[in-house]
């Protein structure tokens, strides 16, 4: 009987003491530095009452409470101009959730006005952000994970030019995408980016690529390509130049550089034609026995019809 009543009690406190708890976080919301005071001298709350009081859709659909288990943790990045402070918190768990508010001073008053969220999710890769000049323009840059799976691994980097008066991304890239051939064994893919150069008017990213057919004996390993992709400025954003970038059309870029799965069976066969040319024409049966069962996941295509051509005549 004491047991329960104990439970009993301790259950009515936290009831009682949750709604002070999120009045506490709805009056901190008003300020970074009062957000800070409070995300650091409290263990449980929960995100969803900040959300509320900024009067913004919540981020993600699950309103799990930052706790003792899965602590929030919390950094200032002050910008002098325009001066304001964004204010990352960082929740780890199962998930690594992490989020980054802005605030910006309402003239001299000393008042801060919340202008924006930017949010992601992380389950295998460390999260990360750094502050960089670009000219006169002071940029954000965030990493974090667009996909993690036991075969794909995407990463993203969202740059944010934080002179701007919108709080979102100018300019995102794909610093690594990664397929390792399970469950499907016939593709291995890697791919690795990086600004090489940044101005006001454009970006240019340099790409590294290698992917082979076959995991176990490999039908045809391709040798280290590389490719730059130029973005130039328009307006508040950087665009995909395809005149500028290597001589390729904007949507093979995308596949073999963006950020979704990638490349497809039938990417590969218009990328790969004349080396699988030759292993269609040459004397290795067992890599042409691999060859058909290659085109048979491709679609209906010109370049999958020459080939499976080349296998049916006689030899």
């Amino acid at each position: 009987m004491k047991m329960r009543g104990a439970a009993f009690l301790a259950f009515a406190l936290t009831a009682f003491a949750q709604p002070n708890v999120d009045a506490g976080l709805a009056r901190a919301a008003k300020s970074p530095y009062e957000l800070a005071r409070f995300v650091d001298s409290h263990e449980d709350f929960r995100l969803s009452a900040l959300w509320k009081a900024l009067g913004i859709k919540p981020p993600n659909p699950f309103d799990i409470p930052c706790s003792e288990m899965e602590k929030c943790h919390l950094e200032l990045i002050t910008v002098v101009d325009p001066f304001q402070v964004i204010v990352q918190i960082d929740r780890r768990g199962q998930f690594h959730q992490f989020y980054y508010l802005r605030y910006m001073r309402v003239g001299t008053s000393g008042l801060w006005k919340f202008n924006g969220l930017f949010s992601a999710i992380s389950k295998y890769a460390e999260p990360y952000h750094r502050t960089d000049r670009i000219g006169k323009r002071t940029v954000l840059i965030v990493g974090h994970e667009v996909y993690q799976g036991f075969d794909w691994t995407i990463r993203k980097e969202s740059w944010f030019d934080l002179t701007l008066s919108k709080f979102e991304p100018v300019f995102e890239f794909s610093p690594m995408k990664a397929h390792n051939g399970t469950p499907d064994p016939m593709i291995v893919f890697q791919s690795f980016g990086e600004v090489v150069e940044a101005n006001e008017s454009e970006f240019r990213v340099a790409y590294s690529m290698r992917f082979e057919l076959g995991q176990e004996r490999p039908l045809l390993a391709v040798p280290m390509l590389a490719a730059s992709a130029v973005y130039k400025r328009r307006d508040d954003r950087y665009e995909f130049d395809p005149a500028a970038s290597s001589k390729m059309p904007a949507k093979d870029f995308d596949e073999l550089y963006g950020f979704d799965l990638g490349p497809s069976t039938d990417f590969c066969v218009h990328l790969l034609l004349p080396d699988l040319k030759k292993v269609a024409q040459g004397s290795d049966g067992k890599r042409r026995e691999w060859l058909g069962q290659f085109l048979r996941e491709a679609g209906d295509t010109a370049e999958k019809r020459e080939l499976m051509g080349m296998l049916a005549a006689p030899r």
